[in-house]
């Protein structure tokens, strides 16, 4: 598995004495290389302010959005990527929840999220099957929440590709790529997952890439929740964090450190209560790689 290829963008960012004006220049480049789009929590003033989700700043975040969901997908073409879908059916939402609640097999769910502060995607009781790819963008919370509700839990579902981008967060969210509260049996297969904020310190920012944790009303561990040969970007709070959980992890993927100084970048936090932790055959991404995901 070699390293990702997808479009990257750059913002060409002219302002004024007084930061009255910022333009933004979308700029195609073709290395190719693997890289957060440059994009990354800009606003209309440059990111002088933020969670604020003014019209024009709407626009800008709309536009960027969906050029940047069309580029990877229409790249994922150009790399080769195999066309063969089992799915059937497409969800395209934008400031909207989607909420998996009962057996699917589609072909793509995509939810670009700009100003509705709500997780992308929710995976909830009865959701099983298929998802054969997922393209997230968010300016505000999750990207993918699995449930974890005393009814039941998502169970044996397959996500076969995709990513999730997460160029802004709400003031104060607890914002992860994936966060998994419950669920039994759920994959989730070369994904690239990046949310995280140069920026930021330890303590701010996002949290992880992938959280894996008992949480919610409590009708389960998460039990097999598994990101196999996923590639998982930097600058979060933890790239990887991990209690109160069976089976779950990370296998054959590709990743970047974290902004926390302790406990690696596959942290098994201090609740304990995991058994069996999945961590294999998992390969750092180079300094330069991890580098280019953000501005």
């Amino acid at each position: 598995m070699g390293s990702s290829r997808i479009a990257r963008f750059q913002e060409d960012g002219v302002v004024d004495q007084n930061r009255s004006e910022c333009r933004l220049t979308l700029v195609e480049r073709h290395d190719m290389t693997f890289a957060l789009p440059d994009v990354w929590r800009h606003t209309t003033d440059c990111g002088s302010t933020k969670g604020v989700h003014d019209d024009e700043s709407t626009t800008v975040r709309l536009g960027l959005a969906l050029l940047l969901a069309a580029a990877v997908s229409l790249l994922a073409l150009v790399r080769g990527a195999d066309p063969a879908q089992s799915g059937t059916g497409e969800v395209i939402l934008l400031n909207e929840k989607w909420v998996c609640d009962e057996a699917v097999d589609l072909a793509l769910v995509r939810v670009v999220m700009t100003t509705e502060e709500d997780d992308a995607i929710s995976l909830a009781n009865g959701c099983t099957g298929n998802i054969d790819r997922i393209e997230v963008v968010t300016y505000t919370e999750d990207g993918v929440k699995v449930q974890n509700a005393t009814a039941g839990v998502a169970t044996d579902l397959e996500i076969g590709s995709g990513y999730i981008y997460c160029l802004d967060h709400s003031d104060g969210s607890h914002q992860d790529g994936i966060q998994a509260m419950g669920g039994l049996r759920i994959t989730f297969s070369d994904l690239r997952i990046a949310c995280g904020d140069s920026s930021s310190t330890s303590g701010d920012g996002p949290n992880s890439q992938l959280f894996i944790a008992q949480g919610g009303q409590g009708a389960n561990k998460p039990d097999g929740i598994v990101c196999d040969g996923c590639e998982l970007g930097p600058y979060a709070a933890h790239t990887v964090l991990q209690t109160n959980s069976d089976n779950s992890g990370v296998s054959n993927s590709y990743y970047c450190p974290d902004r926390t100084p302790f406990g690696g970048w596959f942290d098994i936090g201090s609740g304990g209560g995991v058994t069996n932790p999945v961590n294999s055959g998992n390969t750092q991404f180079s300094t330069e790689t991890c580098g280019a995901f953000a501005p």
